[in-house]
């Protein structure tokens, strides 16, 4: 038997600066949490077993969060986004992923910063924003 959760209903939550209360981003659609990447070097040599290259993890590295918003500039949420995302210098925020249809607490917690939020204006379509986090440290899941 197969168990799914559906990704109705998930969101994405902002705490600027990492202080304060947590601010929903509302009307977020395709939301891609942070994935995390093993670095490895080559660290092959001639006289590597069988010429085989050999390699060693040298860290790990933390894909961005994307997500796209149908641009509603009266949020408070999407509001304290693009405030971010329009920084000269790029501030650390907390955010959160919520999925309340997996459980209560499920969620994905993460540091990153907005890097950013892209409006699309096209004809006969709503007025939409691509927006990129750059994550920073370690996301953590919390069934």
């Amino acid at each position: 038997m197969s168990v799914f959760y559906s990704s109705q209903r998930s969101e994405i939550w902002i705490q600027p600066n990492s202080s304060g209360s947590f601010v929903k981003i509302a009307q977020a659609t395709n939301i891609n949490p942070p994935g995390v990447t093993r670095k490895f070097e080559d660290v092959g040599t001639l006289d590597s077993t069988g010429g085989f290259t050999e390699y060693s993890q040298t860290g790990n590295d933390t894909d961005t969060c994307t997500f796209d918003l149908l641009w509603y500039p009266a949020d408070p949420g999407q509001a304290a986004f693009e405030v971010q995302a329009n920084l000269a210098a790029g501030q650390v925020d907390a955010y959160e992923i919520r999925l309340p249809q997996v459980s209560v607490t499920a969620k994905f917690s993460f540091s990153g910063i907005a890097m950013k939020s892209k409006p699309t204006l096209a004809k006969d379509t709503s007025i939409r924003s691509s927006c990129e986090i750059r994550t920073t440290g370690v996301p953590t899941y919390t069934p």
